[in-house]
């Protein structure tokens, strides 16, 4: 199991505090009830006289810390398989306001009619406790903290759901106002509370809340260690708790948790059932992950599906946006809406700057996945007119591409020169030296001649041992000796395989054109009188340059 927050990082409470405290967690759940607020009433001490000191914020903090990493270990050793159906409630919570249209509504007024007839609370103290709750959550604290004083006399526990969210809201008020006593005492008489009337899912719940409202500052890496003791303990059961605690995991700051890491979190968050994430959550998820899997992954199809659920989800905040301001217009005085209205624009603002960011990342997958979607075809082309051993053009290229560039020269009255290259009794060499030997001697003549001659003309492999060079504006007078030249040397070379030195020679046909044919025929005809040219040379004794008449 993860160990959670080592005690010796702590610089403001000391060991011996932190003995004391370890033990007074211990006894929490099973004191009696006197016993228990004296317990409460000495950990809240411990926070009331750190507020008093220069380090208030760190203070409070590591306290926190170290109360939640006491009680994560007693509820990882509690052995129980009941299964709450407060949890279920629960997770309603993230889809606050809920009003008649909503596709929540029956199950929320399911889940509290089986209470009212041990509350004596009407069923209209709902929306205000909805009012309140949504008010806290969308940081209208002003506005929040009015309501709190309306309904704080109407709520007790004798009603624990209708309770428990009042206790909830009035903790995000209490954190505000950084009301830090009262809110230690909020927290552990709450956890007590849901653990003694629904067991150890309730408690952990309002843990993993307790968690998320701290102001970690620096001391996030604190809260990361927490997440993952509770991940370790809890994480392979795929509720609500767990969904909380991913995405707590999933929303740390990049130095604490790596896109990866991000990216592994989201896969688990959205096998969760929709109802225990906001759509709010899952629009960031789905977000996050369409980004992470073109920018990281290069899987265009997957980013494109997660762009989608993105936009759904983004669809449906803008609803949810709606309600809840329509809501909150009904609910409040005219004054009262005019103090929410600034969350409100700040929500909205976010809202907008999402579908900006979304449409730009968008927009960037489809021009990323374009960019190599043409190199690949590039390549792809590349390949097709290249000759896979020598790495020369090959026939097609001559027919796809070639055609085109010698129509152009014609056009423009540049003479051309074919010639048509042949290895003189190359049967010899792959009968004497084998056929391994016989494809090096074609990679290597392909160098040599491709060496030869200026970039701008045109080396092909045209089949077996034959080569073509087309040569772009080249006269009789200047091919001539050039092919001259390149015979003698490659009669001068000696090719080296495997420490066999080998001699060949090659034969030579050439062609011209000299009235600068503009059309296909006319171009097969020019390289079909080199052929035949070469043809004169091998039947005249090879190792020989014949001009085409």
């Amino acid at each position: 199991m993860t160990t959670g927050i080592d005690p010796e990082e702590f610089s403001t409470v000391s060991p011996d505090q932190r003995k004391r405290i370890k033990i007074l967690i211990g006894k929490l759940f099973d004191a009696g009830d006197r016993e228990r607020e004296h317990i409460i009433a000495s950990l809240v001490a411990y926070i009331s006289d750190a507020g008093a000191s220069a380090v208030n914020d760190q203070a409070v903090r590591e306290y926190s810390g170290l109360y939640i990493d006491g009680l994560i270990e007693i509820l990882a050793s509690v052995k129980s398989s009941h299964k709450s159906q407060l949890m279920d409630y629960l997770s309603l919570l993230n889809h606050i306001p809920i009003l008649s249209p909503s596709s929540w509504y029956k199950s929320l007024r399911n889940h509290l009619f089986c209470e009212t007839d041990h509350c004596p609370i009407i069923f209209e103290l709902v929306d205000r406790l909805q009012l309140f709750y949504l008010l806290a959550r969308a940081g209208d604290f002003e506005t929040a903290g009015s309501v709190m004083q309306e309904l704080e006399p109407q709520i007790n526990n004798d009603c624990l759901k209708l309770w428990l969210v009042f206790q909830l809201g009035k903790a995000k008020v209490l954190a505000k106002t950084e009301n830090h006593s009262e809110l230690m005492r909020l927290w552990l008489e709450l956890i007590l509370c849901g653990y003694a009337m629904e067991g150890v899912e309730v408690a952990l719940y309002l843990i993993i809340r307790w968690i998320g409202i701290i102001n970690w500052h620096t001391d996030a890496h604190f809260k990361k260690m927490l997440l993952l003791k509770l991940l370790d303990a809890f994480g392979n059961h795929r509720n609500q708790n767990s969904a909380m605690v991913l995405y707590q995991l999933f929303t740390l700051e990049d130095k604490l948790v790596n896109p990866s890491e991000k990216m592994l979190y989201t896969k688990r968050l959205i096998k969760h059932q929709p109802l225990m994430l906001s759509v709010q959550q899952l629009q960031i998820l789905y977000f996050f992950a369409g980004n992470y899997s073109s920018g990281m992954q290069s899987r265009f199809s997957d980013s494109i599906q997660y762009f989608q659920y993105s936009n759904y989800f983004l669809h449906k905040s803008w609803d949810y946006q709606r309600n809840a301001s329509a809501f909150l217009r009904e609910s409040l005085t005219p004054e009262q809406y005019v103090c929410s209205i600034k969350a409100l624009e700040i929500r909205t603002h976010d809202l907008a700057n999402q579908i900006s960011m979304q449409n730009n990342a968008y927009v960037e997958t489809l021009q990323a996945e374009y960019a190599k979607i043409e190199e690949l075809y590039r390549r792809v082309e590349q390949l097709s007119v290249t000759d896979s051993l020598t790495g020369l053009r090959n026939r097609r290229y001559l027919e796809s591409n070639l055609y085109h560039m010698l129509l152009l020269a014609a056009r423009h009255k540049v003479p051309i020169c074919y010639a048509m290259i042949d290895i003189d009794h190359f049967k010899l060499v792959n009968d004497n030296y084998g056929h391994q030997a016989g494809d090096y001697i074609l990679k290597e003549l392909g160098n040599i001649i491709l060496s030869h001659f200026r970039k701008s003309d045109v080396v092909v492999r045209y089949g077996g041992e034959e080569f073509l060079v087309i040569l772009f504006d080249s006269t009789l007078e200047r091919c001539f000796p050039m092919m001259e030249e390149l015979r003698g040397e490659v009669q001068n070379h000696l090719f080296m395989y495997r420490a066999l030195p080998i001699s060949i020679t090659i034969s030579i046909g050439i062609a011209f054109d000299y009235n600068n044919c503009a059309s296909e025929t006319d171009i097969i005809f020019h390289i079909s009188q080199a052929d035949a040219s070469l043809y004169k040379a091998k039947n005249s004794g090879r190792n020989k340059t014949v001009v085409a008449d």
